[in-house]
């Protein structure tokens, strides 16, 4: 069953990836011309990347890769999208900047890397995709070197409730193991785009994944939630002067980020 997910995600995100490439949302031509591509939950975070060695799992097509490489990290990123690689290469080559990209599941980074990174990131829309907390916790541990650090900013799974499972589809906060199986039409660039696919997602709430990182020999230094989301989540949302956005009618939790060391 584990070879199915892998193999329908992977040809969903092929399928998606057609349609990203090209979006307003993403401005691909924008980024080539020096755009960062960052947000500021995750810049704060990581604070002086100059001259890290970082890996990004989950990159896409490696715009935020290639925008922390140009912030002067030494930079790989990892995506289960044979598309979203072949773009990120094509787009590094063309704005010569140097990055490593690998294509493959995250499950299986512990085969790739050992002691080899001073920071491991991943970020927004990345753990509804993961079927094994411990392995993917077990594979960020192995690559990092000691000392290093993991940093997560995610959606919040409160979201699931509040917004009709906008998060991982599931529509409840605690999770019962099983993956939700289903076709999907449209994407969140383009939810008119004539695609569909069949893919799986998983909710891992909170407490599941500050477990699995302990498990796996981290020492979480940090966690926070905002109020606030660099992308449109409901139409209750307003952008803020500073480009986020955020509610007046409520004030829910939109993303929450971990930062743990080992």
């Amino acid at each position: 069953m584990k070879k199915d997910y892998i193999e329908k995600n992977k040809s969903g995100w092929n399928v998606r990836t057609e349609v990203h490439i090209d979006s307003k949302f993403y401005n691909v031509p924008d980024f080539k011309n020096g755009e960062n591509t960052l947000h500021q939950p995750e810049l704060k975070l990581l604070g002086d990347i100059n001259g890290k060695s970082l890996l990004h799992l989950q990159c896409h097509f490696g715009l935020d890769t290639m925008t922390l490489a140009r912030m002067g990290a030494m930079c790989t990123g990892v995506d289960i999208s044979s598309k979203a690689i072949e773009n990120a290469i094509e787009i590094s080559k063309d704005i010569g900047v140097d990055v490593k990209f690998i294509e493959d599941d995250v499950h299986n980074i512990k085969k790739y890397f050992s002691n080899d990174f001073d920071v491991v990131l991943s970020s927004y829309g990345v753990l509804c995709w993961l079927y094994d907390l411990k392995i993917w916790a077990d594979g960020i541990y192995s690559s990092l070197k000691k000392g290093g650090r993991f940093y997560l900013v995610e959606f919040h799974p409160f979201l699931d409730i509040i917004l009709n499972g906008k998060v991982s589809g599931h529509k409840n906060y605690f999770s019962n193991g099983e993956p939700l199986a289903e076709w999907t039409e449209g994407t969140y660039t383009d939810s008119e785009a004539k695609i569909k696919y069949f893919e799986y997602r998983w909710q891992n709430n909170i407490s599941d994944v500050i477990n699995a990182l302990i498990s796996s020999g981290f020492k979480l230094i940090d966690m926070q939630e905002y109020p606030y989301s660099p992308y449109k989540l409901s139409d209750c949302m307003d952008m803020e002067k500073d480009g986020l956005y955020s509610s007046s009618s409520n004030n829910y939790p939109y993303l929450y980020s971990l930062v743990v060391e080992k």
